[in-house]
């Protein structure tokens, strides 16, 4: 199945890894990481 849905960060969004272990994303748009409640808190 696929849902395709307006996304506020779109593919400016990076996931960011350290030794091998995800610890956030980097927002290409405001030159700053971000993670997933500041990007909870955008949707909702």
């Amino acid at each position: 199945m696929l849902e395709i849905f307006e996304a506020p960060y779109g593919t400016a969004l990076f996931w960011v890894y350290e030794d091998n272990v995800h610890v956030g994303f980097y927002d290409l748009v405001k030159d700053c990481m971000t993670d997933i409640n500041k990007i909870l808190n955008v949707i909702y």
